[in-house]
């Protein structure tokens, strides 16, 4: 089975796939699961000056880029992830060796959703409503992924830009905001990291290439309070939320941010506290090209011992080179992490009796059975 790896580049309507082949150094996608943008880079060659001079380009130029791969890991199988559309951002040029590097960034994030200041307001409305109406301005399909639709008294947008206004109310609601490929995505992070794993991936796999982990107590808090006094309603909001799964931190987070109900501020309490505490248990593994990961699904890590249970992809970056490699930002969600406590808890126990005890020998572990796939 001979596997190999093709990006695909749409540049301005035309498809220069070909041409840009002989060129081609280096191809990066990073796929974001929260609020940064995606982002894609080109590494090209130069040794006779075409990039730099007839062929230089422009920036605001629209690329549409593909991973396509073949045989990868079935036969005549050919699987394609589409990585959307970007705006050129930045251009950068090196020699020797003579290099062009080419960023962009996702097109809709650069265009007005970001850049132009709006005056608004709403009253008696949805989040929902809210979040049609600017992805309808903004030429954007809303995909609203919550079950809740949150219902709003009032709200005013003063000259902020449509994305930044968004995010910062659904802040309040304990919701995250991301704009991909012509879409306004709506997500509650919290709900994906409860979702099922995608992929089991086990320590012993030679799909591998290297792996690390963090377990940290800075920056974590056990409880959030927030703390708010509404003028209009002359009404003090004073709730606070607390988060079980924190070890080793009696740190409280104080916030005082305007909400317009006693709900309104436990879902910012809740949405704050997971949003710091996030960073608790995190890892970085970067593996053989995978087109089915993506931000914000979930794998389970197996035979990484203390590290072991299921993570949530909080940053995803495809980089084609010679070859094709993937590597995961992930985090642990809060419910996982009490169950890594307990884990914990039971295999110290454990340890501690073998020392009062006798020591037996160690046995050999079967691997058979895993799999690198689920």
């Amino acid at each position: 089975m001979a596997r190999y790896v093709e990006i695909k580049i749409i540049y301005e309507g035309v498809n220069i796939t070909q041409d840009l082949e002989p060129y081609l150094i280096n191809f990066t996608y990073n796929d974001n699961s929260g609020d940064k943008a995606d982002d894609i880079s080109l590494t090209l060659q130069d040794r006779d000056s075409q990039w730099l001079k007839e062929w230089f380009p422009s920036k605001g130029d629209k690329i549409k880029a593909s991973i396509i791969v073949h045989d990868w890991f079935n036969e005549n199988e050919v699987k394609e992830l589409p990585c959307g559309e970007y705006e050129v951002d930045e251009i950068s040029y090196k020699s020797p060796p003579s290099v062009l590097e080419i960023k962009a960034t996702s097109s809709k994030v650069k265009g007005k959703a970001i850049r132009e200041k709006h005056n608004k307001s709403w009253e008696n409305t949805e989040l929902k409503t809210i979040a049609s109406d600017i992805a309808s301005d903004n030429g954007l399909e809303l995909f609203y992924d919550c079950n809740e639709s949150f219902q709003i008294e009032r709200r005013e947008q003063i000259e902020s830009s449509d994305l930044e206004f968004l995010r910062k109310l659904c802040a309040n609601y304990d919701l995250s905001v991301k704009v991909n490929d012509n879409k306004l995505i709506v997500f509650n992070e919290s709900e994906y990291q409860e979702k099922s794993s995608v992929l089991t991936i086990n320590a012993d796999t030679d799909y591998i290439i290297n792996y690390s982990f963090s377990s940290k107590s800075s920056q974590v808090y056990s409880k959030a309070h927030v703390r708010y006094h509404h003028a209009v309603k002359d009404e003090l909001f004073d709730v606070e939320e607390e988060d079980d799964s924190v070890e080793g931190s009696e740190r409280v987070l104080e916030i005082n941010e305007r909400v317009e109900n006693e709900s309104e501020a436990r879902n910012l309490a809740k949405k704050k506290l997971s949003e710091t505490n996030s960073r608790e248990i995190t890892g970085n593994i970067t593996l053989m090209g995978n087109v089915n990961l993506l931000s914000g699904v979930n794998i389970t890590l197996q035979g990484f011992g203390m590290f072991d249970g299921k993570y949530m992809l909080e940053s995803v970056s495809h980089k084609v080179t010679q070859g094709y490699n993937t590597t995961l930002n992930i985090k642990m969600g809060s419910s996982e992490k009490k169950a890594a406590k307990t884990r914990k808890g039971k295999k110290q126990t454990k340890r501690k009796g073998n020392v009062r005890g006798s020591v037996k020998p160690s046995q050999p572990v079967s691997t058979e059975g895993m799999s690198f796939y689920e």
